[in-house]
């Protein structure tokens, strides 16, 4: 039987038949969850602390070598390496020299100020590989410096975590400091801002954990339809790029620009019609001639969802214009008619007021970033308090 479970160890996982999951609390989320936490992008990305740790301290048994070697680390300054060893019932047994002092220490600091305020996340093993300040430290946008040899970490199949993560060694737990000093502010902020898009795309719920799960195997089962690795690391995600529409990157507009490819140098208007035409002065007819003078108009469709029928003539346009009949649904205006042949597809009511330089300067500012909706004009848009 395929094994889903989190804190696995590579040793005993079956890669392509066992997944490891993320280990999550009973408080997350079963549906929805919060976003992450890198609401401001700010730059410099480096925060007030450089790296952090607070938790407990292993007196015996299975992790206590490594958090046990974290103080190594601690300057006070940059570096905040706190532990405790007030845990369990019989921890003052067990208790060594260092535990008084270092209790004292650890009430000094907030572990969500800490959380927060720091630019890496020490995330050691505990008494298991993986431990809940993974996905804590991926909704802060701390990104995780991992110190847990032999933990497969979660939906490694298909998650490329040296993106988001610093996998560092137990072993070298001295080296760990120096290694993230090295990294310029270019490549925090693009680790940044990986947290934040794995967390709210795979983590943030159960029901996104579970989802992630079934998608991998799926991928597995009809391994023909697969998703290439690049859909799973990338806006929109693994998730949103479905298999069944295509595998093809340059059939997915927000792929465009990171494959280097161009949008679409032309665009399909598509007017909603409900009203009769009865004089040469309806703003739709004036409509159609704007747009039609836009030099990336390509086609005008007319979605006629009047009871009488469309006039027999239409004034003359520079580009073809196409009338289609359609039922009185607003969801009509959603579908993928066959005479649309661009990626772009300026959608308007009849009413709609706009000069050719307006419908212009909506294509361009689509064509920068094609995998968003533009609208205009701004003058119909407003805030909405509640």
């Amino acid at each position: 039987a395929i094994l889903a479970k989190a804190s696995f160890y590579v040793e005993n996982f079956r890669p392509g038949f066992d997944i490891s999951i993320p280990l999550f609390s009973k408080e997350h989320p079963q549906k929805g969850g919060e976003r992450g936490w890198l609401y401001k992008t700010s730059l410099p990305p480096k925060k007030k602390y450089l790296l952090v740790f607070k938790g407990k301290r292993y007196l015996t048994g299975i992790g206590s070598d490594t958090r046990n070697a974290l103080r190594h680390i601690h300057n006070g300054k940059d570096i905040i390496s706190l532990t405790t060893c007030r845990h369990g019932k019989d921890w003052e047994k067990h208790k060594d020299k260092r535990c008084d002092k270092d209790n004292i220490e650890y009430e000094k600091f907030d572990y969500q100020e800490l959380l927060h305020n720091s630019t890496f996340c020490i995330i050691p093993r505990g008494r298991r590989l993986g431990s809940f300040r993974f996905l804590e430290a991926l909704q802060a946008a701390c990104i995780p410096v991992l110190l847990s040899n032999g933990w497969e970490l979660p939906f490694s199949e298909v998650i490329d975590w040296s993106k988001s993560s610093i996998v560092g060694d137990e072993r070298l737990l001295l080296q760990i400091p120096s290694t993230v000093r090295c990294l310029n502010s270019d490549k925090i902020l693009a680790f940044q801002q990986q947290t934040q898009f794995l967390w709210e795309t795979y983590f943030s719920s159960v029901e996104k954990i579970v989802q992630t799960t079934l998608e991998i195997i799926k991928d597995r089962i009809f391994h023909q339809e697969s998703r290439p690795k690049f859909f799973w690391n990338t806006l929109p995600g693994g998730l949103m790029a479905l298999p069944e529409y295509s595998t093809y990157l340059n059939d997915f507009p927000f792929y465009y620009l990171q494959q280097g490819s161009s949008p679409s140098e032309k665009f399909t208007a598509l007017i909603w019609a409900v009203s009769p035409i009865v004089s040469l002065s309806q703003p739709i007819l004036k409509l159609t001639q704007a747009v039609s003078r836009s030099q990336y108009c390509a086609k005008i469709l007319v979605l006629w969802s009047c009871e009488k029928p469309p006039p027999q003539k239409w004034p003359p346009t520079t580009v073809p214009l196409t009338v289609i009949l359609s039922s009185n649904k607003v969801s009509e205006r959603l579908l993928p008619y066959s005479d649309i042949g661009t990626d772009a597809v300026l959608s308007l009511d009849e009413y709609a007021s706009l000069s050719t330089s307006e419908v212009d300067f909506a294509f361009v500012v689509w064509r920068k970033f094609p995998s968003r909706i533009v609208g205009f004009p701004m003058r119909s848009h407003f805030w909405d308090t509640s």
